[in-house]
């Protein structure tokens, strides 16, 4: 029997309600990329905050993710010559998933509710946006949940401790929600000290093959479950939008670097997704490159109906590598239009690549150079 949105109870009763929003400066909304005059920050660092899909069928964009990240580090601590950058030598970096919710199998409509009971509404479940431990009897003894390299203290092993954080599993909530995990990370008050100020450049990279799907506390998402029973979980995301986190509202809190209070620093903050988007010239690039993505056939949301009656999101890219024990896609990922949004929304300092790519150290290269141009002040 097909799993029918079995994790619908993972209360990610989110964070309308937990955010708010104030005005900006900018009045298109999008991130020109540098500070406005009088402002010029002198970044010398860098706060990286990776959001990992743990979901159903990442096992191998994980290891890519493992494997490519080692691209942006050395990128970024011995940048070629031809980028006329210094390197970037300070670098903090932090894991989470994207499971706001708890998993489980119960389809029962009243145990259905007493599950639900089980969290508090507008609070998160699942991992909770909590950093991930390499060494989980070292960050429960006191030491902190990221990874560090610095000028005074190099970290040679960098790249290898990630790789270990990056395999974050399959069994998170088919629900996913990277963007409140990647806001609720920086509001977390017990990881504040994960952000050095405003001298670092705040960095965040979602990888993810499913679209962002972060529900509001005070909508009625939960609530349609009876009137798509057949959907699977991406199709039930898209079907109501309505009731998700605007992406307005997460550009802003991210922008804040999770302090509502704070004040925009135009150019401090970074986004990348390696996400759902055709292999194409215009949906992979810098957030002012990719303007006509969304218009994209391949980027909208369309329903599919299988054999057996059941209705799924259509995909909106596969790989060519293909798995050699059933012959389909290695990756195939649904439309990321709401990543798309948020670069767009970011500029120059947004952008987007496709998952469904097998090689994924151009990105990591496009990323170390916006970072390590950022750094330089170019």
């Amino acid at each position: 029997m097909k799993k029918k949105l079995h994790t619908l109870f993972l209360i990610l009763c989110l964070l309308a309600g937990c955010i708010s929003v104030k005005e900006e400066g900018n009045d298109s909304g999008v991130d020109t990329g540098g500070p406005d005059a009088g402002q010029k920050i002198d970044f010398d660092k860098v706060d990286m905050l990776v959001v990992v899909d743990n979901s159903q069928s990442m096992e191998e964009e994980q290891v890519r993710l493992a494997e490519s990240f080692r691209n942006l580090v050395n990128s970024l601590i011995d940048p070629p010559a031809s980028w006329k950058v210094p390197p970037v030598d300070d670098i903090r970096v932090g894991v989470v998933t994207s499971d706001m919710g708890t998993g489980t199998d119960v389809f029962d409509y009243r145990l259905l509710k007493m599950e639900v009971r089980q969290c508090d509404p507008c609070c998160p479940c699942g991992d909770e946006a909590k950093l991930q431990c390499v060494d989980n009897d070292a960050c429960d003894g006191g030491a902190p949940p990221w990874l560090e390299s610095t000028p005074d203290n190099p970290d040679e092993e960098l790249a290898d401790e990630f790789a270990s954080l990056a395999r974050a599993g399959t069994d998170g909530c088919d629900f996913q929600m990277q963007l409140f995990a990647a806001s609720y990370a920086l509001q977390r008050v017990d990881q504040k000290e994960f952000l050095r100020g405003d001298n670092a450049l705040l960095v965040i990279i979602i990888v993810s093959a499913k679209d962002d799907c972060s529900a509001q506390c005070t909508s009625s998402f939960w609530g349609h479950y009876w009137e798509a029973y057949d959907y699977d979980e991406d199709l039930y995301c898209a079907e109501f939008q309505h009731d998700l986190i605007p992406v307005e509202l997460v550009t802003d809190n991210i922008k804040r670097k999770g302090d509502d209070r704070a004040d925009i620093i135009p150019g401090s903050v970074v986004f990348a997704g390696i996400v759902g988007v055709p292999m194409v010239d215009g949906c992979q690039g810098k957030g002012n490159e990719i303007a006509g993505c969304l218009d994209l056939g391949e980027m909208e949301y369309a329903g599919e109906e299988d054999e057996d009656g059941d209705h799924h999101l259509g995909k909106t890219c596969f790989s060519e590598e293909t798995n050699p024990d059933t012959g389909e896609p290695e990756t195939s990922a649904v439309p990321g239009r709401r990543f798309v949004e948020l670069a767009q929304k970011f500029g120059e300092n947004g952008y987007i690549y496709s998952i469904c790519n097998e090689d994924w150290s151009p990105a990591m290269k496009d990323i170390a150079r916006r970072i390590a141009t950022i750094i330089g002040g170019k």
